[in-house]
């Protein structure tokens, strides 16, 4: 396998593990319990528009165990396109260590 296929196998999979490793983790911290706990979410919920509890509760639910599929693709764009914009900075492993991780 030449080398750029390798990059852009590790590019890949490091591009997965992101949006993957991103998704989960609005999904385990803010939607599970939620979900797990929903009585006990169900007593302590604010109700800002005054459409009931249950049905906040429900949204909420929605929004943090649903909308973390979605933000898998999302996180991605904003992510990748921070570092487009801002370029790679002065803290560059490929030059500081130059011949162990530039390929030839």
């Amino acid at each position: 396998m030449d080398t750029s296929r390798r990059d852009d196998r590790a590019h890949d999979w490091g591009l997965l593990f992101l949006r993957v490793s991103g998704g989960l983790f609005v999904l385990w911290v803010h939607g599970l319990p939620k979900l797990l706990y929903y009585s006990a979410e169900l007593q302590s919920i604010e109700d800002p528009f005054h459409v009931g509890a249950n049905l906040t509760l429900m949204v909420a639910i929605f929004a943090e165990v649903v909308c973390p599929l979605l933000i898998v693709g999302w996180l991605l764009l904003i992510v990748f396109t921070s570092i487009l914009i801002a370029g790679p900075g002065r803290l560059v492993l490929n030059v500081r260590l130059a011949g162990a991780l530039r390929y030839v």
